[in-house]
């Protein structure tokens, strides 16, 4: 686990789990490299709950997102 304390005086806290991609309920192993990163980066984010920053809480939000919604920047 790391800290930074930003200007504003805020401290975020970064977890990094290592986590066995066996130990994750449905992962395909044969799935795209971004599937297999999008699926590990939801379990991370459900196994740690710590501090975020507003970056991350955007992303877990967007993790959220039905498929269709996801990427609508991109559409």
């Amino acid at each position: 686990m790391t800290s930074k304390t930003s200007q504003a005086g805020t401290t975020v806290f970064t977890y990094k789990p290592y986590v066995n991609a066996s130990a994750l309920k449905y992962f395909n192993e044969k799935a795209s490299l971004s599937t297999r990163i999008r699926r590990l980066e939801k379990f991370q984010s459900m196994a740690v709950q710590g501090g975020w920053s507003d970056k991350m809480r955007i992303y877990e939000m967007k993790l959220k997102l039905p498929s269709s919604a996801q990427d609508w920047r991109y559409n």
